[in-house]
């Protein structure tokens, strides 16, 4: 059951113990600003009055508050405890499975583009040439100093420059700017458009 739901749940496990009296002190109780006259005229169920103070933003999921006050204006507290507290907690429950979900979606997300990201990387690393990859470890190297000289010369590949680059935090699957400034510097444009602008797509 979703949030919606258990909070229609609860409107309705209240009307249920009410009386037509009882609905008509609520009305009584709340101002015109809470609830219109014409509104209170026009609703004769307690159930359609709490959906309606929802409406108006009076009553929310984690701010049952209200519900707590016109309960116990009428005398009917026991319903506080029988109903709307264990509303609240299964309402933290759902909250607390919503959060999960977002976060282990997010994370999955975020493995996913990381794993294009890294397939794209190796699908460009193949067009370059080996005077392109002297160039690129010599940027890397004397130009920006982002490869030390003793890791440099054990890398023979393009794929472990641009690993070393991303172990570092230097380019990743948000971060490509450094990316496509070192393709553009060894004049390989043609592989940010060929690549990474489809990869960023």
């Amino acid at each position: 059951m979703d949030i919606n739901g258990r909070l229609r749940k609860l409107y309705k496990d209240i009307e249920s113990s009410l009386d037509r009296e009882e609905v008509d002190t609520i009305k009584l109780l709340l101002s015109d600003i809470q609830l219109p006259k014409c509104e209170k005229d026009r609703l004769t169920r307690a159930a359609a009055i709490f959906v309606r103070l929802e409406e108006r933003g009076l009553i929310k999921p984690d701010d049952l508050k209200l519900l707590h006050i016109i309960l116990t204006q009428i005398n009917r507290t026991q319903l506080i405890a029988t109903f709307i507290t264990p509303c609240e907690r299964d309402i933290v429950e759902i909250l607390g499975r919503l959060k999960e979900n977002r976060l282990a979606e997010g994370a999955s997300s975020s493995v996913h583009r990381e794993e294009e990201f890294a397939n794209m990387l190796f699908n460009l690393v193949k067009e370059i040439r080996e005077d392109e990859l002297i160039s690129l470890k010599n940027l890397c190297g004397n130009v920006y100093e982002l490869i030390p000289q003793g890791d440099l010369e054990k890398k023979k590949q393009a794929f472990e420059v641009f690993q070393y680059l991303r172990q570092i935090s230097k380019i990743s699957s948000y971060k490509t700017e450094l990316l496509v400034r070192l393709l553009d510097q060894i004049h390989r444009n043609d592989l940010v458009e060929k690549f990474v602008k489809i990869y960023g797509s």
